[in-house]
């Protein structure tokens, strides 16, 4: 508690202790229990780290330092690629140029011209007489060179070929004459069309001449040939059928007309 009297004031200072745990308003708290303020630790050491660093700083700017040279840059050859080996081109041959031929000389021919022959009068040459013949015009002209005959052509079939067929045409000629025979005309239809042929062809002791079927039509013609075309078919078809006549009727006619179209069958040839 504080005390309530009043201090004197008479001019001098008056010290006066404090009770423990009372505080002066002017003075304070008690020593004992004022509080004391802890300092930072580590202050000192942060002011020497911050004074070093400014003395290190100083140093580099005051002291020169060599600046490092450039090195030259030692340019090193760029490696090549390898190229492949090329495959050798034939070079193209050189166009030889064409040798003209040569002409043909044939052999050193010496030819003799004849003196014209001197025309004679007509009248010296015909002595009197109406017909002018061979020996007129020689006595006129001069000789008249007579034409050559053409030799038979050789070396196109072989001898025995030709031999065969001289025989044919010599057995033919005396064939005709002592054979009777006989014109048969028969209408038979084409092989490629709808349209029909008459066909003439001659008969000997009842044997058809192959060779004169179609007579009636020009050799080696269009129309010969189609219609020995269509012989065929009709020889074929007309075996066929006098055969089923002859055995039907069993006569000498039908007989003899089916041998004759049975053979043709068997031995004729359009071509």
């Amino acid at each position: 508690m504080e005390s309530s009297k009043q201090p004197n004031d008479d001019g001098s200072t008056h010290i006066q202790r404090l009770t423990p745990g009372k505080v002066d308003v002017v003075l304070g708290a008690h020593p004992r229990k004022r509080r004391h303020e802890r300092r930072p630790k580590g202050t000192g050491y942060s002011k020497w780290l911050i004074v070093l660093a400014l003395a290190v700083f100083a140093g580099y700017l005051l002291f020169p330092r060599t600046k490092p040279q450039a090195q030259p840059l030692i340019e090193k050859p760029l490696p090549t690629a390898e190229q492949p080996p090329q495959a050798l081109i034939p070079s193209a041959p050189q166009p030889v140029a064409a040798q003209a031929p040569e002409p043909y000389i044939g052999p050193n021919v010496v030819r003799r011209e004849l003196p014209a022959p001197g025309v004679q009068p007509l009248d010296e040459c015909m002595k009197n007489g109406n017909v002018i013949d061979e020996t007129v015009l020689n006595c006129r002209f001069g000789q008249v060179p007579k034409a050559a005959e053409r030799e038979p052509a050789k070396g196109m079939v072989s001898s025995r070929y030709m031999a065969d067929y001289k025989s044919d045409i010599a057995r033919s000629n005396t064939e005709r004459p002592t054979k009777p025979f006989s014109i048969a005309s028969v209408s038979f239809r084409a092989v490629d069309s709808r349209s029909r042929y008459h066909a003439d062809f001659r008969v000997f002791n009842n044997h058809i001449e192959n060779s004169s079927v179609c007579m009636n039509f020009s050799k080696g013609s269009v129309e010969n040939r189609e219609c020995r075309r269509a012989a065929v078919v009709f020889f074929k078809e007309s075996c066929q059928e006098w055969t089923k006549r002859a055995a039907r009727d069993r006569d000498e006619q039908s007989k003899q007309t089916q041998e004759r179209y049975c053979e043709a069958n068997r031995t004729f040839e359009a071509g």
